[in-house]
């Protein structure tokens, strides 16, 4: 008995330093996003006209007379470039809307970015997008 608490002991010892080292290493820094700030970012043209202009209503959608609004997160980046870009409202529209409009948001020109203690960051923004058949 004496003799199987040390080879039980060590054999937890050894499992544990085994999980460490087969930890996955990050391969990335972390990057910090904000939610608010104290400047929010803001695009240097006319958001809503460069929508109109760049959004293409998918032929699927047409054909099926699929109309809604959808909402699309993405972030901003500290050098006001677009990143991330996710439908988080109205993916069970389909028919192709939810591509377009992640399309559109990706391929926005860069903002002014947002900044927090003078200091430019990166920012999430959502934004309503609506899809309305003439």
């Amino acid at each position: 008995m004496k003799k199987l608490i040390p080879a039980l002991l060590c054999s937890v010892l050894a499992t544990g330093a085994f999980a460490q080292e087969a930890a996955p290493q990050q391969t990335e820094p972390k990057r910090d996003i904000f939610r608010t700030v104290e400047q929010n970012p803001e695009p240097a043209y006319d958001l809503m006209a460069y929508i109109n202009e760049n959004m293409r209503y998918p032929a699927e959608a047409k054909k099926a007379g699929i109309e809604g609004r959808l909402y699309v997160t993405f972030v901003i980046n500290n050098d006001g470039s677009i990143s991330d870009a996710e439908v988080v409202k109205g993916k069970e529209l389909g028919h192709g809307l939810p591509e377009e409009a992640k399309r559109v948001i990706m391929s926005l020109p860069k903002w002014k970015p947002g900044k927090q203690n003078g200091q430019a960051v990166n920012v999430y923004f959502t934004i309503p997008l609506a899809f309305k058949l003439k």
